[in-house]
């Protein structure tokens, strides 16, 4: 799982382990991997002109940031993004953008190994985010870290097939997932939905030794 950090300073004042991601004006195809003199690494990716990024072309770029990291095996970076820079997307609010980063992040960042032999240790294990010194930026990086966690969450369950996730299983899930949250979970077994005249799913249902259950989230 990605660990996603803040910090008030600034993306110079990183501590070493980071690597250093610049976003620039530079074409897209533009990017260049620094070792500087003083220990630090420093990598410059061209993302095209700030003043053209539309809120699909936003998404895209964080998760391209992940991607380069992990092409060039970089295992810890820090990101200074300013929403400042960026004015077609002024009129989302910097909440929004803060956690629109932190949501892709954590989704470009996923993979489903549980069935691996072999699992390969993912290079990228940290992100922290520098200069996040107000107070929509801060619930933004809280909002953000949140749905990013439980988009993937729920990745896993539809990653994994019903032969090791059957109805039953599935129900448990869906409990876990709503612990914490006002979503309500009734899991209703064959006699309710005998009793609610549901023929159909239980049709389907007669194809498979598992109980057949209807997952109602309110």
């Amino acid at each position: 799982m990605l660990k996603i950090s803040t910090s008030t300073k600034s993306l110079a004042e990183s501590p070493k382990k980071f690597t250093r991601f610049v976003l620039t004006e530079e074409p897209a195809t533009k990017h260049r991997f620094i070792e500087n003199s003083d220990g630090t690494t420093t990598y410059k990716m061209g993302i095209g002109k700030f003043a053209d990024i539309t809120v699909r072309s936003f998404r895209t770029t964080i998760r391209s940031i992940v991607q380069a990291a992990k092409g060039h095996e970089v295992e810890a970076l820090s990101l200074e993004v300013n929403f400042s820079d960026f004015p077609k997307l002024s009129e989302e609010g910097e909440e929004w953008f803060t956690s629109t980063i932190v949501e892709n992040l954590q989704l470009a960042a996923y993979e489903f190994t549980k069935y691996k032999t072999k699992k390969k240790k993912s290079n990228l294990s940290e992100v922290q985010l520098c200069n996040i010194t107000s107070k929509a930026a801060a619930d933004g990086v809280k909002r953000g870290l949140v749905v990013g966690e439980y988009i993937n969450k729920a990745r896993d369950i539809a990653n994994t097939p019903a032969s090791d996730l059957g109805p039953t299983a599935l129900g448990q899930a869906a409990v876990e997932l709503a612990k914490g949250t006002k979503v309500s979970i009734k899991i209703l077994g064959e006699k309710e939905l005998k009793k609610l005249k549901m023929g159909l799913l239980l049709a389907v249902g007669q194809g498979t030794k598992s109980e057949s259950k209807l997952i109602i989230a309110e």
